[in-house]
């Protein structure tokens, strides 16, 4: 009991140490480097070469307007599939809601695999137009439905009244919107902007897939994987966290403060609408299903293929079901995503009982705007800046360097790769399991239970009758869905498993497209891996991916 408590006591800690030092360790790689002896020694060098770099600093600049490209186009393309899936009433709205955000499960890797297919059709000289158009929608179409089920939930616990008593005062339709709702809704949409913000610009399986070099997600994959240019990727990756931060300020700033709202349950009902409205909603969200599905059906259809006579053939997937290799790189993912997910789990769980100051809580949401990438790079880099400071400790403390030295190797991608994966992975999932826990706690269904009860049931079995169905849904839609993301993670996954015996499913897909025809046997194992957030999309349905992107909530 007591280790229990002490563990709670000190979740919010161990939760700012993990994210924080992979966080510090991006910019002191970047300005600290190993002497001739092997010791640390300051140096300005990296910073200076990266920034007289003609090709970093294109792949810098290219990066900073995709990631505000998107972040724009995917507010208003979200407003506006919002407004149409909640404001208005047409028919098979009910049908078309899950499909209107199904594209926010599907990576950006394999996305871009699917339109990457179709690109021997594209004339030669529009490639690398097409190429930068691609990786556009690939990130909108994972970027939309995030804002898109932020703005949802905002409307629906807004009151109706508000609008209404604006309209009675003489404010038109659009005027009672811009002046009553927009205000409430816009710090909770900057949130999820700025996410999306710091996301795009250090996404690396877009860039990776479709082969654009320059951006900045390439840029680092390429320097880590290279030979002696974790320097430079430092460099990188510092600039590119502030950026991030610095732009995510500013989407916040524009954001303004969050406001409670005006009711807390879902009094918001849509409204019917005239003829031409309702064409316009439904054209509009079976326009964006259409366009947002796409990539991923070319990449089932590159998958599947045909044969010499025409037909459909599943040689892709019958292989890939007799290679060890394959089969390795989905075992490791899932392993990958169990682990991340109960670690992610135990410590959600600590934080929300540990009955800590809310500041001790705040650091499990800094995931949600720190690049994935960038832990991945703040990880590899600790072990170097391990071995650097060891190297300048005397030899009187013999033993501290020694212990320096054991931790620099337990930590090294090459020797212990699972250990450093799961520990970053496992950060990116505590947000949405903190707002499951907390939601969970927030079902009292004590008078239900009693009467379970006084009619003769059990603890445990009026518990599992009563409760269990409303926990169902949410805990168990939170895990499967971090479960999905974990396993399908590219950044770190990519970084931090440098041999081929330790890869998990994306950076498999990765290996197994660079081979000599190896595209559709990829092809097959991405859509394989797919099942996975089709299984967590089923289990935790719309109700719970509305509420797994809210960037934000107050402890």
């Amino acid at each position: 009991m007591q280790v229990w408590q002490a563990i709670r006591g000190f979740s919010g800690l161990i939760v700012a140490a993990i994210i924080v030092v992979p966080m510090l360790s991006v910019p002191l790689g970047a300005i600290v480097d190993s002497g001739p002896d092997g010791s640390a020694r300051a140096t300005a060098f990296h910073v200076a070469l990266t920034a007289s770099d003609h090709t970093a600093r294109e792949a810098l600049g290219n990066s900073l307007i995709l990631a505000t490209g998107v972040a724009a186009l995917a507010m208003l393309i979200g407003i506006l599939l919002a407004g149409f899936l909640a404001n208005r009433r047409f028919p098979g709205r009910d049908i078309v809601l899950p499909f209107a955000g199904a594209s926010g499960a599907i990576p950006p890797l394999f996305a871009a695999m699917g339109l990457s297919s179709v690109s021997r059709f594209v004339p030669v000289e529009w490639d690398t137009t097409w190429r930068w158009l691609a990786l556009v929608w690939v990130e909108l179409a994972w970027a939309v439905p995030r804002v898109m089920a932020t703005t949802i939930l905002v409307f629906e616990q807004l009151s109706p009244a508000w609008q209404d008593a604006a309209r009675l005062a003489g404010a038109g339709r659009r005027r009672a919107w811009w002046s009553v709702v927009w205000p409430l809704a816009r710090p909770r949409v900057a949130q999820a902007v700025a996410e999306i913000f710091a996301l795009t610009l250090f996404e690396p399986g877009g860039p990776l897939a479709l082969g654009v070099r320059g951006t900045l997600g390439f840029r680092i994959v390429e320097a880590v994987l290279g030979i002696d240019q974790l320097g430079r990727a430092a460099a990188l990756g510092t600039i590119g966290l502030a950026l991030a931060l610095s732009g995510r300020s500013l989407i916040l700033w524009w954001g303004g403060p969050s406001w409670p709202l005006a009711s807390s349950g879902r009094s918001h009902r849509p409204q019917r609408t005239s003829l031409v409205g309702m064409a316009i909603s439904i054209c509009g969200v079976l326009g964006w299903v259409i366009v947002s599905l796409v990539p991923t059906i070319a990449l089932a259809g590159m998958a599947v293929g045909l044969d010499r006579s025409g037909h459909l053939t599943l040689d892709a997937f019958i292989g890939m079901t007799s290679d060890r290799q394959t089969l390795a790189f989905l075992g490791h993912g899932l392993l990958l995503g169990l682990a991340a997910t109960l670690f992610g789990g135990f410590l959600a769980l600590c934080l929300e009982r540990s009955g800590r100051d809310p500041s001790w809580r705040r650091p499990s949401s800094w995931s949600t705007f720190v690049p994935p990438l960038a832990l991945g790079l703040g990880a590899v880099l600790v072990p170097r800046l391990l071995d650097a400071t060891a190297g300048r400790i005397t030899s009187s403390n013999l033993g501290f360097a020694q212990a320096l030295h054991r931790a620099a190797n337990l930590l090294d991608p090459f020797v212990s790769p699972w250990f450093v994966l799961v520990t970053v992975l496992a950060m990116l999932r505590l947000p949405a399991l903190r707002v499951a826990i907390a939601t969970a706690d927030a079902i009292d269904d004590r008078d239900r239970l009693d009467v379970a009860r006084s009619l003769g049931a059990s603890g445990w079995t009026a518990w599992l009758d009563v409760t269990g169905p409303r926990l169902a849904p949410i805990l168990g839609g939170a895990f499967a869905w971090s479960i999905a993301q974990a396993a399908l993670e590219v950044g770190p996954a990519l970084l931090l498993s440098p041999t081929l015996s330790a890869r998990s499913i994306a950076p498999g897909v990765l290996t197994i497209a660079s081979e000599p025809g190896g595209s559709r046997k990829a092809a097959a194992m991405a859509v394989t891996a797919l099942l996975l957030p089709i299984a967590a999309w089923i289990v935790g349905g719309s109700h719970f991916f509305e509420r797994t992107h809210r960037t934000r909530r107050d402890s």
